[in-house]
């Protein structure tokens, strides 16, 4: 029986070593590998997956007024803090003669 067994696993071994192929490694992942784990899309074979309105509506993520995404009116304000001159002391002065 183990004898048997013996000669049915190296024999699949043997026919699994005929269907193996020699590949060639590449340097780059292709388009078509990259793209295979994802759905097909919209198209006339999967209308279900054609969607017309978006999932979430788009927000901006913080108010105009905080400033917090720069725009025009916070640039400005850094050019205002800018040109303030930095005040200095009023000291005497010596005359050289």
């Amino acid at each position: 029986m183990a004898k048997t067994m013996l000669v049915v696993f190296l024999s699949a071994l043997l026919i699994c070593t005929f269907f193996t192929q020699d590949v060639e490694a590449t340097k780059y992942i292709g388009y078509g590998g990259m793209g295979r784990d994802t759905s097909p899309g919209c198209s006339p074979i999967h209308p279900e997956l054609c969607k017309d309105i978006p999932a979430n509506p788009y927000h901006r993520g913080c108010e105009a007024a905080a400033r917090c995404r720069g725009g025009p009116s916070a640039e400005k304000e850094e050019e205002e803090a800018v040109s303030f001159p930095i005040p200095t002391p009023n000291l005497p002065r010596k005359m050289h003669q």
